[in-house]
């Protein structure tokens, strides 16, 4: 199990420099999102993300192998959670430090892809 340590000097990181030169090539923001609220668990092309919604740690499947980077923002776009590492093929986010119930935007990025997903954090 991994579970990595926030984010201290975010621009220097390969993933996060990858991100800035395809930002604006990026057309997977409008791309299809399958929920299943049965299972409790968000899939979109071959990324899971459980249990959605979350009380605080959260898996995350799917991603490509090598460094990703998981940004969580608030709906107005205010940033409050940040953190990167070494994909296994199974990554754990550790949410508890978010104290405030409600919707979420997660960003995860990859080398090869960026992907927005909606989560719901309850306390």
């Amino acid at each position: 199990m991994y579970l990595p340590s926030p984010c201290k000097d975010e621009e220097h990181h390969p993933a996060w420099v990858q991100e800035k030169k395809q930002k604006e090539n990026n057309s997977d923001f409008n791309s299809e999102i399958n929920i299943r609220s049965d299972e409790n668990e968000i899939s979109r092309k071959g990324l899971t993300l459980y249990p959605n919604p979350s009380k605080g740690l959260l898996t995350i499947e799917g991603i490509n192998s090598g460094n990703y980077v998981f940004e969580l923002y608030t709906l107005n776009g205010t940033k409050v959670f940040h953190t990167y590492g070494l994909n296994n093929g199974k990554v754990l986010i550790d949410l508890s430090e978010i104290s405030i119930s409600g919707l979420y935007f997660a960003k995860i990025s990859s080398s090869t892809r960026t992907d927005y997903i909606k989560i719901l954090i309850q306390k």
